[in-house]
């Protein structure tokens, strides 16, 4: 984290989702208005938690995790690309465990492309580890690439 830099991490999602819109599109620009608009419905389910952060007052990421019975599943975690590489992404991950802690969630999923080896890199840092393979998962230009799912254990034995 950049000295000075102050971050704050919210689990308030609502007042957020234009800036979460708008990052989510900048972010995966091909998927369009369309999927971003499905995000920001997605927000206000009651199986829906996540968090914000701002970093001195300008909104620099998100993460959503989609709760089901005693698990959750990040659906999304994006960073602000001028954000990118400060600590941002961990801090949104622990900031969504704290959150799943206190629902009683016990362990918490997500996927991530096999190519992507600086988020694998990020998610072993935060406690996650690998579980299982979904092969040819994502599309990419022409061709498949398989996804790797993870774990971390929140809470329990």
């Amino acid at each position: 984290m950049a000295f000075g830099m102050t971050m704050v991490f919210s689990p308030v999602l609502s007042p957020y989702k234009t800036e979460i819109m708008h990052l989510y599109k900048e972010a995966y620009p091909g998927r369009g208005q369309k999927k971003a608009q499905l995000l920001s419905s997605l927000i206000d389910a009651p199986t829906i938690a996540g968090a914000t952060c701002h970093s001195d007052n300008i909104f620099a990421g998100f993460i959503l995790a989609q709760l089901s019975n005693s698990s959750g599943d990040i659906i999304e975690i994006i960073t602000t690309p001028s954000f990118r590489r400060r600590g941002i992404a961990s801090g949104l991950l622990n900031a969504v465990t704290s959150l799943l802690q206190n629902k009683q969630i016990l362990e918490l999923f997500l996927e991530v492309s096999a190519d992507n080896h600086g988020a694998q890199a990020l998610y072993i840092k935060n406690g996650f580890v690998r579980v299982g393979k979904r092969d040819l998962y994502y599309r990419r230009q022409g061709h498949f690439v398989d996804a790797i799912v993870m774990k971390k254990k929140i809470m329990g034995s």
